[in-house]
Parts: C-alpha cells; structure tokens; sequence
C-alpha cells in the first residue's frame, strides 16, 4: 500500500487514482483539467454567459420551429436533468423529455420524473430496456470484473437520444452534464461510454442471452448523427453558474423533489455499485470525485469535503441491508457467487477487445475527416 498523497486543493488522492500528478504546489492534475475546462467560462461575464445561453435558446427554437418538439432531454429524475427541465419550461422550450427505464429505478427516481412532468406539461417518451437482456449484460460486466459496471445501464441512454432526436427531427439534445458538479473522471475509475465493441466483447464471453433489442450506438454511429444529420448535444448549465445546492432548494420549492442522497443514487443499481462494488472491490470511492467537482467551482469548502468523506459511503446499514438483498434477488444471484465475483481479480476493459485499443489509430485521421464532413453536413 502507497502512502496516501492528496491534493491540496481538491480531495483526490493516490489511492482512488493511482496515476495522478502533481504540480509544483501539490495541485492535481484533475484540479488542473477543471480549470482548463472552465477557462472559456471564466473569461465571460454574467452578461456575456446570458447572452451565450439566449443564443441557444434562439437557435434551439428557430431550426425546429415546425416540429412537434424543439429538443430532447434526458430524464433520469436526478437533480441536474429535473432542474434543467424546469429551467427550459422558463425559456419557452418545448422538449420532449426522454427517460431510459432500465428496470433499476428508485421509487425516488419515478416520484421526481412525475412531479416533473406534472409541473412543466412536457409529453415523456419512456424507453423500458428489456430485462433479460440488461439482466445479462449486468451479470456479464461483473462476471468480466471491469471497474465500469454500470456501462450497460448507460448505453442506452445514450442511444435513444440520439435515435430519438432523429425520429423527431430535432437538432439539439439538452443535456444535465456540467463542469461544475462532474468534472473529469481518470480511466481507472470509468470507461469510454460508446465503446459497443468492449460491450459485445464481454457479452460474447459472459452473456447468455441474445441481444435484440438492447439499444447501442458506437463512435462511427455517434459521427453520422452529429456529423452528417447536424445532431449535438448541449450543456446549458454551464451557462448559468449552476449551483446543485440552490438547484434542489429550488426543485423542493417547486414539485416537492425528493433528494436521492449522493450523485446518480436515483437508480439502484448505480447506488449499490458505487457505493459497496466500487470502494470494496477496486478501492474507489467516487465521492471524492463529485466533491472535487464542487470544490473547484467554490461550491463546498475542502473541509466540509474531508468531513463528508469520514462517512460511511452507505448512509445507514438498513439502506445497504436493503439494496444488498434487492441487488442478489433482481439479478439471481447467490451470495455466495456475488462473493465470488468481489473475490475475482480486477481486469481493465482493454483486457477484452476495445475501441479504446484502436484508439492511437484512429486519432490522427479522425479531426480530417471531421472537418470534411462538416462541409457536406445535411441540414
């Protein structure tokens, strides 16, 4: 075991994140990556920004004018993406809200996406992933013993935006993703989320059950919808100054939201696997990351950040008592085989075939032919 290094700044270390570096006053490399990230955002004035976020508004309602809906935005009844859905009830937006039901939904989760609903009007197309084949493809990444888990559950989410935008005719996908609460997270902690080739790979050795309707879509497919069809996702919140504490003062004014507890605990599955899969088997508490994230845009203190991390992941034995037996119960495991898989050594997903592999490749071709196809792009 190293001796444990931590930022002087935020609260990563060498421990969660074995590869990290420092500069010469012991700030992180991830603290550095924020800051580069939100160096364009820092330059601009509350004016500016405003005026930055006006012009999406505008662009949003001017190319989809004769469409049923002007956008797609993804709801998951998290705090960002229901905050988002009321700010674009605000603009004068006319979304369709998209919500990915991967049979691991929180009862917290379906209450917010209601109350959402209730309070902004907006039509919900609900997509309901197929359950014997999730199931499968949930037991094959943890049978594979590769630090994302959760991938299978996020890939079709990203799929049906896209496919959904299409559908509709829409050109812009709102998105709850910023900066400001997600930052960046290192390779030993997630993985590279449109890689179907790392999917397939670990089905075929650990599935079972045929995939027919499980939704995918790889970076090849990922480039024709954004450039060919003109589609893209965009960020909104990192034109607001987003605050997450304000924002769910907010949402519990409005529609009574329910606080879920730490980031993406809305889905039970993602609740149970970074909060006893990750720390306990690959020794990586992800909070450390999220509270990194509010650290750099100054919206915790470092203390109150190294107070929250003393805690317990699990915020009470009942809930982990709960999810545990719902977790072997959902999946049909024993516990003796869930033993089994936390016992089994950690793989990297480049273990198994993977784009990430062909990445070197690919990477001095790929901003040529982007450039190209911008030219010829269909509007």
């Amino acid at each position: 075991m190293h001796k444990q290094t931590i930022c002087k700044r935020c609260i990563i270390d060498n421990i969660v994140y074995p590869d990290i570096t420092f500069d010469k006053n012991g700030i992180c490399d991830i603290c550095n990556i924020f800051d580069n990230w939100n160096k364009t955002n820092q330059k601009l004035s509350d004016t500016q920004k405003h005026n930055a976020l006006q012009n999406q508004i505008n662009e949003i309602k001017k190319v989809s004018k004769k469409n049923e809906y002007d956008c797609i935005l993804g709801l998951s009844g998290g705090v960002d993406s229901s905050y988002l859905a009321l700010l674009a009830k605000d603009w004068g937006l006319n979304p369709l809200l998209v919500h990915i039901d991967n049979c691991w939904n929180s009862e917290f989760a379906v209450s917010n996406i209601e109350k959402v609903i209730d309070y902004t009007g907006f039509d919900l197309y609900t997509y309901v992933v197929h359950w014997k084949e999730i199931r499968d493809l949930d037991l094959a990444f943890l049978y594979a013993s590769v630090v994302d888990t959760d991938l299978p559950n996020e890939m079709p989410f990203v799929a049906m935006l896209y496919k959904l935008a299409k559908k509709f005719k829409v050109k812009h996908i709102l998105t709850g993703y910023n900066n400001n609460s997600e930052g960046w997270m290192p390779p030993n902690v997630t993985h590279y989320k449109l890689d179907t080739l790392n999917i397939r790979a670990i089905h075929k050795k650990f599935g079972k059950v045929k995939l027919k309707t499980y939704p995918t879509i790889g970076p090849f497919m990922v480039f024709y919808f954004e450039q060919i069809l003109g589609i893209h996702y965009i960020n909104p919140l990192d034109l607001i100054n987003f605050n997450k504490n304000t924002a769910k003062l907010i949402l519990q004014e409005k529609i009574k939201w329910n606080d879920y507890g730490d980031k993406h605990c809305e889905n039970i599955f993602t609740r149970f696997y970074q909060s006893y899969i990750l720390p306990t088997k690959f020794n990586i508490d992800k909070r450390k990351f999220h509270l990194s994230s509010l650290i750099c845009s100054g919206q915790i203190s470092r203390d109150k950040a190294l107070s929250i991390i003393k805690n317990p992941v699990y915020s009470n034995s009942f809930l982990f008592n709960e999810d545990f037996e719902f977790f072997l119960k959902k999946l049909k495991l024993s516990e003796k085989d869930f033993m089994h898989i936390m016992n089994t050594p950690i793989k990297k997903h480049t273990d198994y075939p993977s784009y990430i592999n062909y990445y070197n490749f690919f990477k001095p071709i790929y901003k040529p032919i982007k450039n190209m196809f911008r030219k010829i792009r269909i509007i």
